[in-house]
């Protein structure tokens, strides 16, 4: 904020990487605002835009592009982090629901294996894992461990695990239309 008053912004939009509403959303960055805005003072404005995964209609979009890559007969799980803050799992649920996939989540429950211990008892043979994560990190290296695992256990199912969303050509696109969408538009394809 200091640099951009220095160029002669008057003010920052600060935009949250993050998919879901859980603690770093809802408390730790608008503390860190609130530290700033008390150190900066009027000087420059800073304005705390909602969490990039908010908007479920363009996610909604995005992820069925990702999934209309694999076999369609195949069980899709969407695996999130997951917040243990109440109500913070629910825009993950709606999507889910909305891609006719099942939630699962890396740190709360439904966990990956309860979903694909559903699946297998119905008889499921493909399954199609995407990560809900922007960015490859030590979850999703850990993931990728996981799903090795699970494979061995699920012999019967063909594991088919997605990289995180970084990669996807559409992610710049969904952050530029966060930042400024009265000037960008979304391709609906």
């Amino acid at each position: 904020a200091r640099r951009a008053a220095v160029q002669g912004c008057s003010q920052v939009k600060v935009l949250p990487l993050f998919l879901s509403p859980g603690v770093h959303v809802q408390e730790d960055l608008p503390t860190e605002l609130a530290i700033a805005h008390q150190i900066l003072g009027a000087s420059i404005e800073l304005d705390l835009m909602p969490h990039l995964g908010h908007t479920q209609e363009h996610w909604q979009r995005f992820f069925q592009r990702l999934f209309s890559r694999w076999d369609p007969s195949a069980a899709k799980v969407l695996l999130a982090h997951g917040s243990r803050r109440p109500g913070g799992n629910q825009p993950t649920f709606n999507l889910a629901t909305t891609l006719n996939a099942y939630p699962a989540f890396w740190a709360t429950e439904p966990r990956l294996t309860q979903q694909l211990e559903t699946l297998a008892q119905t008889g499921i043979s493909q399954v199609v894992i995407a990560p809900y994560f922007l960015f490859p990190g030590r979850i999703t290296r850990a993931i990728v461990s996981e799903v090795e695992q699970l494979q061995a256990r699920f012999a019967s199912m063909q594991l088919t695990l997605s990289q995180p969303l970084n990669n996807h050509p559409h992610l710049l696109d969904l952050i530029i239309w966060q930042l400024k969408p009265e000037s960008f538009a979304i391709a609906a394809n």
